[in-house]
C-alpha cells in the first residue's frame, strides 16, 4: 500500500492512518518503538495515532459541511451559525 503521489485526499490519508493503527495492533500487539529519541509502546503509539484520526475526521466533516453549504446556496456563514456570547 504505497502511494508515491502527493495527491492523496484527506479521506484517503485518514483511511491510511486507520489502517496503520489496525496493522500496528495486529502485527505488534506488545511492540516497542523508538521514534526520534522518544520510546513508544504499541498502546501509546496507537493513542497518538487515534488523536490524529479524530482531528482528521473533524477536518473531513467540516470540509463536507462547507461544501454542502456552498452547493445549497447557504454561503460560508450565516448569522445563526456561531453560538451567542453571554
Amino acid at each position: 500500500m504505497s502511494n508515491t503521489s502527493s495527491n492523496v485526499t484527506k479521506a484517503e490519508a485518514l483511511a491510511q492512518v486507520q489502517a496503520l493503527i489496525a496493522g500496528t495492533n495486529k502485527h505488534f500487539p506488545n511492540g516497542q518503538f523508538t521514534l526520534g529519541n522518544t520510546a513508544y509502546t504499541t498502546a501509546t503509539l496507537v493513542q497518538v495515532l487515534q488523536s490524529l484520526v479524530e482531528a482528521m475526521t473533524a477536518c473531513v466533516l467540516a470540509d463536507a459541511f462547507l461544501r454542502h453549504r456552498g452547493q445549497t446556496g447557504g454561503g460560508a456563514f450565516q448569522p445563526g451559525d456561531a453560538p451567542a456570547r453571554r
